[in-house]
């Protein structure tokens, strides 16, 4: 069995766990049970892509379907609960998606709060308001208290 995406970060973050940590039984339990609870958040993520910073705002996850805001732009796409995977398009205002989102959500448990990641790629279709055509990398990040 091949381990890739957030399975991977969350069996990395056990093995931390276990490999430093005294008493790392019973936080790796913990650490453990996170990872397989957590789920896509609402509301206002931090993004960074190739450098350009800005707001990826989730509205809405419903049936596995994701509306939002991405730097101002209208933003339509889906989740998929199991993987971890956010595909998303970003829409210019005329509603012709110029970009092109993937990502893999994983936490980062802090002491206070949970931070949650997406991080990925994305591809410009046509040049423009959107950039050069390619592909570039891109990370969001937003905190929850615990």
């Amino acid at each position: 069995m091949r381990i890739q995406g957030p399975l991977l970060a969350c069996t990395a973050l056990v093995l931390a766990f276990i490999t430093y940590q005294p008493g790392a039984v019973c936080r790796a339990r913990t650490i453990t049970a996170a990872c397989e609870q957590f789920q896509l958040s609402t509301g206002t993520w931090k993004i960074n892509a190739n450098g350009s910073e800005g707001e990826l705002i989730i509205n809405c996850i419903t049936d596995g379907k994701v509306e939002g805001k991405m730097f101002g732009n209208e933003m339509l796409g889906s989740y998929d609960e199991k993987t971890k995977c956010l595909s998303v398009r970003r829409l210019n205002h005329g509603g012709f998606a110029f970009q092109s989102y993937k990502g893999y959500l994983f936490l980062n448990p802090e002491v206070k709060q949970v931070r949650y990641n997406l991080a990925g790629t994305f591809q410009v279709q046509h040049s423009g308001e959107g950039g050069l055509p390619g592909e570039y990398g891109w990370y969001a990040q937003i905190s929850k208290l615990k």
